[in-house]
């Protein structure tokens, strides 16, 4: 082989390999280093533009100095630089629903007197309301304002994006008997309302209670994005990483195109709802139809949505997990026998020799007794009654 053969061999090598190692490291064992990510979006352009992003975080969530910027295509680190922007105290919340044909600003604009209806064989009498926020938000609770004599939608289904195209059920299906929708405490940036009504449904104000005290701090990320690249933002290391940092840059104000949407961070590797068991059952806490006890099984005898184990089903005040008689009615849980079933659901005479358990015992000796005492005596007269034959023989 020619040196020219192996220089261009080398180079060929070089450019196959060199993209998926940084600092001798591959980018999934740069990626494990990390607790979190930021996806950048991917810019058509054709020449190296300077860009910046904003990526907005709740106070408590400040940004770290230790982050790495890392061209994902062409496997170098990048400079960046990184500010803070401001601190907002409104996330900037849009609206919308499974229709095309409307605006639907009345339902957040703050008058009472103005609403969105949907009407009669609309949509099969179906309404979905998308609620986006530009900065994720923390919510437990969804408020409906209804004008005068306006019905209540049949029933409410809620859902949240997780991360990007991923929807997680938050409230299966329920009768909705309030204006005033509870759910476990979640932050998300897109919720999803979907109805279902069988009268005119009208909904003058919609509103999703979070904390206003809540303030988000823009960081504004700039960059120069190379032609036809793709990006990731990594940062919050498990420990500290001095070479993986990128090299902070400043970066001048003038002739910077500026993203239009905002950012939104993912937690790397699998999510923590992914992997979150709280009560211990082997089913993750994004799908366990019951959080505080554990029901591997998953029972939900109403299809309610909400595990047997996690309901009163008998209307005695007790949940199903500690009620020692789930399918009878037994406030005081009285367990005469301490077998753990309660006296409503154990039968007397179970409870007698449940609570004497060698009853059962002694009555197999007896009977055992008995019937080797006839054993005896039969055959201690068939004896006797063969000697007698032979004396008379």
């Amino acid at each position: 082989m020619t040196n020219l053969n192996k220089f261009l061999l080398s180079v060929f090598l070089f450019y196959t390999f060199f993209p998926f190692v940084v600092n001798g490291q591959t980018s999934d064992e740069v990626l494990d280093k990390f607790q979190m990510l930021v996806d950048i979006p991917k810019i058509e352009n054709k020449i190296p533009e300077l860009y910046e992003f904003i990526l907005p975080l709740t106070v408590e969530e400040r940004f770290p100095d230790d982050f790495f910027l890392f061209n994902e295509t062409s496997g170098f680190q990048e400079d960046v630089q990184i500010s803070i922007n401001e601190n907002l105290e409104n996330p900037g919340i849009k609206i919308t629903d499974n229709r095309p044909c409307c605006q639907y600003e009345n339902l957040i604009d703050g008058n009472l007197n103005t609403y969105q209806e949907y009407k009669i064989g609309e949509n099969n009498n179906e309404a979905t309301i998308i609620l986006e926020t530009k900065a994720p938000i923390t919510s437990e609770s969804t408020f409906l304002n209804m004008p005068r004599n306006s019905r209540l939608p049949d029933t409410v289904k809620i859902s949240y994006e997780e991360i990007p195209g991923k929807n997680v059920v938050l409230v299966a299906e329920t009768k909705l008997n309030s204006m005033e929708i509870k759910y476990p405490k979640t932050t998300s940036k897109k919720w999803f309302y979907e109805f279902k009504y069988s009268q005119p449904l009208r909904i003058s104000e919609f509103q999703i209670n979070f904390d206003p005290k809540i303030l988000f701090r823009n960081y504004k990320i700039k960059f120069l994005v190379q032609p036809n690249s793709e990006y990731t933002l990594y940062y919050r290391p498990f420990t500290e990483i001095p070479e993986l940092n990128s090299t902070v840059k400043i970066y001048p104000n003038t002739n910077v195109k500026k993203y239009p949407d905002f950012l939104q961070p993912v937690i790397i590797g699998k999510l923590i709802s992914e992997i979150q068991d709280e009560d211990g059952d082997s089913v993750v806490d994004s799908i366990d139809n019951c959080l505080e006890y554990p029901n591997r099984e998953q029972e939900d005898a109403n299809f309610n949505g909400i595990g047997d184990v996690c309901e009163d089903l008998d209307f005695d005040n007790v949940v199903g997990y500690i009620d020692n008689c789930p399918s009878i009615r037994n406030p005081d849980q009285r367990d005469t026998d301490a077998d753990k079933l309660g006296d409503a659901c154990d039968k007397e005479e179970s409870r007698f020799t449940e609570k004497y358990p060698f009853i059962p015992w002694v009555g197999m000796g007896i009977s055992l007794f008995v019937v080797l005492t006839l054993f005896f005596l039969s055959s201690k007269i068939k004896i006797n009654q063969d000697e007698n034959d032979k004396k008379v023989g």
